[in-house]
Protein backbone atom coordinates (compact mmCIF):
# COMPACT_ATOMS: atom_id res chain seq x y z
CA UNK A 1 0.00 0.00 0.00
CA UNK A 2 1.20 3.49 -0.82
CA UNK A 3 1.54 5.97 2.05
CA UNK A 4 -0.01 9.43 1.72
CA UNK A 5 3.45 10.99 1.37
CA UNK A 6 4.39 8.48 -1.34
CA UNK A 7 1.08 9.00 -3.13
CA UNK A 8 1.54 12.78 -3.05
CA UNK A 9 5.05 12.40 -4.46
CA UNK A 10 3.81 10.15 -7.27
CA UNK A 11 1.06 12.67 -8.11
CA UNK A 12 3.52 15.55 -8.21
CA UNK A 13 5.95 13.58 -10.37
CA UNK A 14 3.19 12.43 -12.74
CA UNK A 15 1.90 15.98 -13.22
CA UNK A 16 5.38 17.50 -13.54
CA UNK A 17 6.46 14.95 -16.14
CA UNK A 18 3.18 15.31 -18.06
CA UNK A 19 3.55 19.11 -18.19
CA UNK A 20 7.25 18.92 -19.07
CA UNK A 21 6.40 16.56 -21.92
CA UNK A 22 3.91 19.15 -23.23
CA UNK A 23 6.60 21.81 -23.13
CA UNK A 24 8.66 19.70 -25.53
CA UNK A 25 5.64 18.76 -27.67
CA UNK A 26 4.93 22.46 -28.22
CA UNK A 27 8.44 23.23 -29.49
CA UNK A 28 8.62 23.74 -33.24
CA UNK A 29 11.99 21.96 -33.47
CA UNK A 30 13.51 19.40 -31.13
CA UNK A 31 16.94 17.87 -30.88
CA UNK A 32 17.31 14.08 -30.90
CA UNK A 33 17.96 14.27 -27.17
CA UNK A 34 14.76 16.26 -26.63
CA UNK A 35 12.78 13.72 -28.64
CA UNK A 36 14.20 10.91 -26.52
CA UNK A 37 13.53 12.86 -23.32
CA UNK A 38 9.94 13.52 -24.41
CA UNK A 39 9.34 9.79 -24.91
CA UNK A 40 10.90 8.89 -21.56
CA UNK A 41 9.00 11.59 -19.67
CA UNK A 42 5.65 10.53 -21.14
CA UNK A 43 6.28 6.93 -20.09
CA UNK A 44 7.47 8.03 -16.65
CA UNK A 45 4.38 10.17 -16.12
CA UNK A 46 2.16 7.22 -17.05
CA UNK A 47 4.11 5.01 -14.63
CA UNK A 48 3.50 7.40 -11.73
CA UNK A 49 -0.21 7.67 -12.61
CA UNK A 50 -0.26 3.88 -12.64
CA UNK A 51 0.71 3.97 -8.97
CA UNK A 52 -1.83 6.57 -7.79
CA UNK A 53 -4.22 7.43 -10.61
CA UNK A 54 -7.53 6.08 -11.70
CA UNK A 55 -8.68 4.95 -15.13
CA UNK A 56 -9.02 8.52 -16.41
CA UNK A 57 -5.40 9.35 -15.57
CA UNK A 58 -4.23 6.07 -17.10
CA UNK A 59 -6.14 6.79 -20.31
CA UNK A 60 -4.72 10.31 -20.51
CA UNK A 61 -1.23 8.92 -19.92
CA UNK A 62 -1.62 6.38 -22.71
CA UNK A 63 -3.01 9.10 -24.97
CA UNK A 64 -0.01 11.35 -24.28
CA UNK A 65 2.44 8.54 -25.01
CA UNK A 66 0.61 7.85 -28.28
CA UNK A 67 0.72 11.53 -29.17
CA UNK A 68 4.45 11.77 -28.43
CA UNK A 69 5.22 8.80 -30.67
CA UNK A 70 3.10 10.36 -33.43
CA UNK A 71 4.98 13.66 -33.07
CA UNK A 72 8.36 11.91 -33.42
CA UNK A 73 7.21 9.87 -36.42
CA UNK A 74 6.93 6.43 -34.82
CA UNK A 75 3.50 5.14 -35.89
CA UNK A 76 3.71 1.58 -34.50
CA UNK A 77 4.15 2.50 -30.81
CA UNK A 78 1.77 5.42 -31.32
CA UNK A 79 -0.97 3.05 -32.46
CA UNK A 80 -0.19 0.59 -29.66
CA UNK A 81 -0.66 3.25 -26.96
CA UNK A 82 -3.71 4.74 -28.71
CA UNK A 83 -5.31 1.29 -28.59
CA UNK A 84 -4.46 0.98 -24.89
CA UNK A 85 -6.09 4.36 -24.28
CA UNK A 86 -9.21 3.25 -26.14
CA UNK A 87 -9.36 -0.04 -24.20
CA UNK A 88 -9.18 1.82 -20.88
CA UNK A 89 -11.84 4.30 -21.99
CA UNK A 90 -14.19 1.55 -23.16
CA UNK A 91 -13.65 -0.61 -20.08
CA UNK A 92 -14.40 2.29 -17.73
CA UNK A 93 -16.96 4.10 -19.90
CA UNK A 94 -14.80 7.22 -20.16
CA UNK A 95 -16.39 9.42 -22.81
CA UNK A 96 -14.03 12.35 -22.79
CA UNK A 97 -11.28 13.98 -20.80
CA UNK A 98 -9.77 17.47 -20.81
CA UNK A 99 -6.50 17.90 -22.68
Amino acid sequence: MTSKADADWHRRMAAHLFNSTWTLIEKKRRTKEERDTMIHMAHASRYHWGVVGGPKELAIGEWQISHVYAVVGRPEPSLFHAQRCLEICEAHKIGDFPL
